[in-house]
């Protein structure tokens, strides 16, 4: 009868986590990693796998938050535009004759225009999930479109040459390399490496 010691995936994840902690910095290295997974029964492909999804992971989760700042912030400038012209327009229209008893007409395009600022607030808070996920995967296929235009002319090609070099044609552990040399997001660093395999068609 065999002897060997089976974990649940929820285990074999908080084996993993303690070993490194036990390191004293937090931190494995790759082939530490390896050797680990490998006594858990996990392949290196399985590991590849995981760590391309944890950094798709991480990159959908910082282009989740980057789409509501950006609806925030959108809704925040009309807000204040709305506010600012109105102010505007109400002191245009009293300086003019309202003071006087006049008609106060800038009530007419305050009132329209706030109702369409109004709207679009409502609307982003009581939109269902469903409509926000959409309006977030066509804002996040834009800004990939985007991002890929602009890495493909401003990536480091030698240091992204070096990583794919070094992690000897490994996309997941180019990206990981290049994304702590050149110090930046999941994101950038996948684009990078993205566009740097592009014309070798892989």
């Amino acid at each position: 009868m065999s002897n060997q010691r089976r974990y649940s995936d929820e285990d074999a994840e908080a084996i993993l986590r303690l070993a490194s902690r036990r390191t004293g910095d937090g931190e494995m290295s790759r082939d530490r990693l390896l050797a680990a997974a490998s006594e858990l029964g996990l392949s290196a492909a399985d590991i590849d796998r995981a760590e391309q999804e944890l950094i798709e992971g991480r990159e959908e989760e910082e282009d989740r938050q980057a789409y509501l700042k950006e609806v925030r912030r959108k809704a925040l400038e009309k807000a204040t535009s709305w506010v600012m012209t109105s102010f505007l327009l109400l002191g245009i229209n009293l300086f003019t004759g309202g003071l006087r008893g006049g008609h106060i007409w800038a009530i007419y395009p305050i009132g329209f225009w706030g109702i369409f600022v109004l709207k679009d607030i409502l609307e982003f808070m009581i939109k269902n999930k469903l409509r926000q996920e959409e309006d977030f995967r066509l804002w996040r296929e834009r800004r990939g479109r985007r991002s890929r235009r602009k890495a493909s002319g401003s990536y480091d090609a030698v240091l992204v040459a070096q990583c794919v070099e070094d992690a000897q044609g490994d996309k997941a552990e180019a990206v990981r390399r290049y994304q702590r040399i050149a110090n930046v997001g999941p994101g950038a660093a996948k684009d990078a490496v993205d566009a740097f395999f592009q014309p070798l068609g892989r």
